[in-house]
């Protein structure tokens, strides 16, 4: 507005004000009439906000009516339902699962009848070579095997005695050793060399005697059959 023109209040009509305002229509305001403006605007933008709500519960009301028509028609009484289709899964969901606590996994050694080592499957029975530090080889008979808990294999082993027809220079004869100490401390596959397969029974005594061939009466004849080395 030009300089030196009185200013009048659109509303109250007063000249003189502290602050001088503009309506919407570019009209001028005194400060009391824009604070009254102002403090009039909430209650029009809730009726506002009250008018949409009930817009939309009548269109919602509308869409449930139309929702819960019959599918059926007049030319079509056996119609059937179409089924409903559902959306797919975005990768964003996994990320507002809840998580799960994760169980603790025990861990254990485990005993077994074979292991796969070194590409090799050692089994129960096999008779394998132990070096020692002097370059001796010292033959033994698996009786298990034992896995820990970082994979490393073991076996526990029952040492082979030879015996006075025992001739090495010729190889390992199976048929000229037999049975000596047990042992309980498991050893790892890495020093043991492989020899051949032998029945977890090869090794027992004559005079041992199977409960399945043992007579009815004490004092009978017992006989016992021992494997061949040809294997």
């Amino acid at each position: 507005m030009p300089l030196g023109s009185k200013v009048e209040c659109n509303k109250c009509s007063i000249n003189y004000s502290i602050l001088w305002h503009v309506d919407e229509d570019k009209r001028p305001l005194c400060n009391n009439c824009n604070d009254q403006v102002l403090a009039q605007k909430p209650s029009i933008e809730e009726d506002s906000k009250i008018n949409s709500v009930s817009e939309k519960t009548k269109s919602s009301l509308r869409k449930s009516t139309r929702a819960t028509r019959s599918y059926k028609t007049r030319l079509n009484p056996n119609a059937v339902p179409k089924p409903s289709t559902q959306k797919g899964r975005g990768r964003r969901w996994i990320l507002k699962k809840t998580p799960i606590k994760h169980t603790e996994s025990e861990i254990r050694n485990h005993t077994s009848n074979s292991v796969f080592h070194n590409g090799f499957h050692f089994t129960v029975g096999d008779i394998v070579a132990i070096q020692d530090v002097e370059g001796g080889f010292y033959y033994a008979q698996i009786r298990g095997f034992l896995t820990d808990q970082y994979c490393e294999k073991s076996a526990c082993v029952t040492w082979l005695l030879p015996t006075t027809a025992t001739d090495l220079s010729l190889g390992f004869d199976p048929s000229t050793f037999i049975y000596g100490p047990v042992e309980d401390i498991p050893r790892k596959l890495d020093c043991m060399q492989f020899v051949m397969r032998a029945p977890n029974d090869y090794f027992r005594t004559i005079n041992y005697r199977d409960p399945s061939s043992m007579p009815l009466y004490p004092g009978n004849g017992h006989f016992y059959a021992k494997l061949k080395s040809d294997i």
